[in-house]
């Protein structure tokens, strides 16, 4: 079996962005970032960052796109949980938050670092 290839997606809502596929950035020039199924083609692992768990078409929502990349893909989606949208806040880009958020972000980050390893080191 060939070398595995992994992605490491990052984006919001309707998973749209840049990928890192095992070391490779992969991006668009274009302002209109290109949907996870294209960035994470091919790939056997992908690894989904994205501050923004939600999209309004169905075709765009995470677990749809997840799912269009088949059955054998392993991966996981980070998001931010409970503690760390309360310090997040309402708005995003209130600079006031910007602590608190970082705080809860670490703390999150090391709540999911074991499943995040077994998805991409597998």
């Amino acid at each position: 079996m060939g070398a595995s290839r992994r992605a490491l997606v990052l984006g919001g809502g309707g998973i749209t962005g840049i990928a890192w596929e095992t070391g490779t950035a992969t991006s668009t020039a274009a302002s209109a970032p290109l949907p996870m199924p294209t960035l994470a083609a091919g790939c056997d692992r992908v690894v989904v960052l994205a501050p923004v768990n939600f999209a309004l078409r169905r075709s765009r929502r995470i677990d749809n796109q997840l799912a269009s990349l088949g059955p054998s893909v392993r991966s996981i989606v980070v998001s931010p949980d409970a503690q760390s949208r309360r310090a997040i806040g309402s708005n995003v880009l209130d600079p006031a938050h910007r602590d608190a958020s970082a705080r809860a972000g670490r703390v999150q980050a090391a709540s999911v670092l074991d499943a995040v390893a077994a998805v991409w080191s597998a």
